[in-house]
């Protein structure tokens, strides 16, 4: 991503439509190089037509993929070429043809106005230790979010309900919209609103709130639907209907 975003960027500075190729493109490359294989001389067209880095795109080379430093070659050629340096490659597929073949390369890469010595080094070297480092912190991340996942399927029933058990205490005890379902509410009956922790009820669209009898030497806690905490009496003392959790 990075040498191809370069390489456009490359193109465009020196007054080219970044290299696609398009069909155009690769018809300029063909015939700049008489549709022959730049290395091999073998005869290519659109269909056929390969297309080799003359400086590999790689970490250690860092071609660009851009005007200058894409040529047209057969596959053949192509697949055997790989990272080598493509003077020794034509010395070995072009033959007694090697001076022609190479100052046609030179004279497209003097066309195109691209400079081999240009140094990226630098900034890909300070790039790739950065994408290193963000690699890093996303594996460990990654990791640590593994090991949570493996605890919690190796983690027994009884720790799986502790926990549940410990997590709804930390739950904060939260106010209703409504005058009755705010903490500190007490009915008709004596029965005090304790507050919500946005536990469903058993009513549509209500949630379960927390209610303590008043009454003397009672103190009893339940569940209640929001919707019912005007008028709920409490289960122990009073013949109130049993409690829903809460």
């Amino acid at each position: 991503m990075f040498l191809q975003d370069v390489g456009k960027y490359y193109d465009q500075a020196r007054g080219f439509e970044p290299f696609g190729p398009k069909v155009g493109q690769k018809d300029e490359l063909l015939q700049f190089f008489n549709y022959e294989c730049c290395f091999c001389g073998v005869g290519i067209d659109r269909k056929s037509l390969s297309q080799d880095h003359l400086i590999p795109m790689n970490k250690s080379a860092l071609g660009l993929n851009a005007w200058g430093n894409v040529v047209p070659c057969c596959q053949s050629c192509n697949n055997e070429k790989q990272q080598e340096s493509w003077k020794e490659f034509l010395a070995v597929k072009a033959g007694i043809e090697k001076p022609n073949k190479e100052q046609r390369i030179n004279d497209f890469v003097l066309l195109k106005n691209y400079d081999p010595s240009l140094n990226l080094n630098e900034f890909a070297d300070n790039l790739y230790e950065d994408v290193g480092q963000v690699a890093m912190t996303l594996i460990n991340l990654r990791y640590r979010q593994a090991q949570k996942g493996i605890e919690r399927l190796l983690e027994s029933p009884v720790d799986k309900a502790a926990k549940h058990s410990q997590s709804s205490k930390k739950k904060v005890w939260m106010n209703g919209s409504t005058k009755t379902t705010q903490i500190g509410f007490i009915n008709r009956n004596n029965q005090k609103n304790l507050g919500t922790r946005g536990i469903e009820g058993t009513d549509h669209g209500q949630s379960s709130y927390k209610i303590k009898c008043q009454i003397t030497n009672c103190g009893h806690e339940y569940g209640s639907n929001g919707t019912d905490i005007f008028q709920r009496k409490c289960p122990n003392c009073q013949g109130g209907k049993p409690g829903i959790s809460y």
